[in-house]
């Protein structure tokens, strides 16, 4: 720690970055790898660097890593990604290099897209507006909805909770995730076999029910209940047995 201190004191960060983008144009592959290897372990968890690195400019050479599929993104992708979780100085950054489209590009990449929707989570609860703003728009909400199209997706149970961050951070994504075709998707999971995703699942129909009033009606027309009724029946997990219950209420209150 105090030779990274001691290197960060001599303004070691900046003069790494301004040495990527030298070799990144002259195509030196060999020093780019050494450079941006040393920038990773310089940056972990240390966010006055993270922010040394993000105003010298390093933002848009990890980005450009990534969309080139360069064998460097293994570090450019949990680089960027944690850069959303430091300063507002970082995220202002990100902002300028359109971080948050970025974030949502990065769903499309299996491997990532935990990472990445963790990182908009936090990003959407300390700076709202903004964030909201892209996150609510057409082509946007479709892709956050078709990260639950595939059976076949790995990390899907770890995709639950920033999901469901976002939508209780945001009442204007709630809505616009309601009025997609998301609930019959979520509907299709609710026989894994892992009890804590059946709770997250349960607690997610939860939350956009919350966030769909005046059209909470909607809810009904996908004949739910008879699902539910058969968690609530068959399921072992205290805590899953009881969001079913909650969700029933949920239905029941649209039907009085």
């Amino acid at each position: 720690p105090n030779t990274l201190n001691a290197l960060q004191e001599a303004g070691f960060v900046a003069t790494l970055v301004t040495c990527l983008d030298f070799y990144e144009k002259k195509g030196n592959k060999e020093h780019q790898n050494q450079i941006l290897n040393a920038l990773f372990h310089l940056c972990k968890i240390n966010r006055a660097r993270q922010e040394e690195a993000a105003a010298a400019g390093i933002i848009p050479h990890l980005q450009n890593f990534i969309t080139l599929n360069s064998p460097l993104k293994q570090f450019a992708l949990p680089m960027i990604c944690e850069f959303a979780h430091s300063h507002s100085r970082v995220r202002q950054h990100l902002w300028k290099h359109n971080g948050v489209q970025f974030f949502l590009s990065l769903l499309y990449q299996e491997y990532w897209q935990v990472k990445a929707l963790e990182a908009l989570a936090t990003w959407l609860s300390e700076e709202q507006a903004r964030v909201e703003t892209i996150l609510i728009e057409p082509q946007n909400v479709r892709t956050l909805v078709d990260l639950f199209n595939s059976h076949e997706n790995n990390y899907f149970q770890n995709l639950l909770n920033p999901f469901i961050q976002l939508l209780t951070t945001s009442l204007a994504l709630r809505k616009a995730v309601g009025m997609t075709s998301v609930l019959p998707k979520l509907m299709e999971w609710l026989s894994h076999p892992n009890p804590s995703v059946r709770l997250n699942l349960l607690k997610l129909i939860h939350t956009l029910f919350e966030g769909m009033s005046p059209d909470r009606r909607k809810f009904t027309g996908y004949h739910m209940e008879p699902l539910i009724l058969v968690v609530l029946r068959n399921e072992d997990a205290l805590l899953v047995r009881e969001m079913a219950s909650v969700v029933l209420s949920d239905f029941a209150s649209v039907k009085s």
